[in-house]
């Protein structure tokens, strides 16, 4: 197991020492964090800052939208003068390797197919970019259904955005806790593809700022401390990313 997932699994007490209300009520937590954990307050704009330099004006985390099968989150993180990729997040590590395999054994070339094609396709073993009921690893048991019907462009689009956000709720521990990956291209001239992982705590379900951690071998960051701030809070956005020549919607 990673350093970084190991130390969450076992650190409990990370978001009430994060948030600094340690003790507090259930009422009073609920109440300071904007009520209950609702993943769309998550969705927006913001400055980041990783590592204990100065942060950089340019370096922004962009959470844009649910999966179509609501398992996940989608984002966009850019960080001047290291890399521009694309972020998979989910409420449970098992929810995000499943999401992350199933792009892998996609191996769909640029526009032969958009994640929503696939998945409309009938292939329910591709989940894209989450219970308190938990297997014996820790995680939250992953809900084999997907949020999106396959036969469902019929249902209103309420319907089906409420059947996302369900899904999600069912496969993430019901707290502003993401386990994320990324994978994009070097900000150096020769754009080599860098990958990693890592994990972000909001101080609150108002999801107005983050703390974490972020690895990746290629920029010799090995659990770097990662930081982020709102600056601006969005609706869904429907933007394209790409995740191994998978499009992802």
């Amino acid at each position: 197991m990673d350093n970084w997932e190991e130390t969450v699994l076992s650190s409990r007490h990370i978001h009430n020492r994060i948030g600094g209300r340690a003790g507090k009520s259930k009422a009073g937590d609920k109440s300071h964090g904007g009520g209950a954990f609702d993943v769309r307050k998550s969705f927006g704009t913001y400055e980041v800052k990783v590592g204990k330099g100065k942060q950089a004006s340019s370096s922004k985390l962009e959470i844009l939208r649910l999966t179509v099968d609501g398992k996940g989150v989608i984002g966009d993180l850019r960080l001047e003068g290291a890399l521009t990729a694309t972020v998979l997040m989910a409420g449970s590590r098992k929810a995000l390797n499943i999401i992350v395999n199933g792009l892998a054994e996609a191996n769909v070339a640029p526009g032969e197919a958009t994640g929503l094609d696939i998945l409309e396709a009938g292939n329910g073993d591709v989940d894209r970019v989450q219970s308190d009921n938990t297997d014996d690893s820790g995680d939250p048991d992953v809900d084999g259904t997907d949020g999106y019907d396959a036969g469902g462009e019929s249902q209103p689009r309420e319907e089906r955005q409420q059947g996302r956000l369900e899904t999600f709720e069912k496969n993430s521990f019901r707290s502003p806790k993401f386990w994320l990956r990324f994978q994009g291209h070097s900000s150096r001239p020769d754009e080599a593809v860098h990958s990693g992982s890592g994990y972000l705590v909001f101080s609150g379900n108002d999801c107005r700022k983050f703390d974490g951690t972020i690895s990746c071998d290629a920029l010799s960051w090995d659990n770097k401390k990662v930081t982020g701030w709102k600056t601006i809070s969005r609706s869904e956005r429907d933007i394209f990313m790409l995740w191994n020549n998978v499009t992802v919607r």
